[in-house]
């Protein structure tokens, strides 16, 4: 049964993502509007600053772990974008943990899509991006408190 609810949750995440996919591939901008991301003060999420080029296409937040999960898109080349986080997250004090670069499925598509990992108490901030050959940049950030890390940064505790 709970395995039944997880595909079932799975499937509906995957169809939310195409939709935006293809309606910011068909209408040249995200399913949401061009309002991008609002921030609102006092939750751990929206201590992350927004790229300005950035628009907003899908936004997921799972109430029982407080994981959120959000993806924008940029015509700006992923360096930029990566290289405004690298400077901007340490300023509302993120610190950085950890990069590395993955090969992401992304709207049917394989992409390199490169990570910077930061931590700020017992919180955890993924922000990753990558281009497609459509020219079109994906800007995905992910925010895990420690409740839902399982162990903590690399298998131990958040230091």
């Amino acid at each position: 049964m709970a395995l039944t609810k997880l595909v079932l949750a799975v499937t509906v995440v995957v169809i939310v993502i195409v939709i935006a996919g293809v309606s910011y591939l068909v209408l040249g901008r995200s399913g949401l509007g061009d309002q991008g991301f609002q921030e609102n003060q006092g939750s751990q999420e929206n201590e992350i600053p927004l790229y300005t080029g950035a628009i907003e296409n899908w936004s997921f937040t799972d109430p029982s772990t407080g994981v959120s999960l959000r993806l924008f898109t940029s015509t700006d080349v992923p360096d930029v974008i990566l290289s405004f986080y690298s400077v901007e997250m340490p300023k509302r004090g993120w610190i950085f943990n950890n990069e590395n670069t993955e090969n992401m499925g992304i709207y049917g598509e394989i992409i390199l899509v490169h990570n910077l990992i930061f931590k700020k108490v017992d919180n955890m901030a993924l922000i990753s991006a990558g281009r497609s050959v459509t020219g079109i940049t994906f800007l995905i950030i992910g925010v895990q408190p420690a409740s839902a890390l399982n162990g903590g940064l690399d298998g131990g505790a958040i230091t």
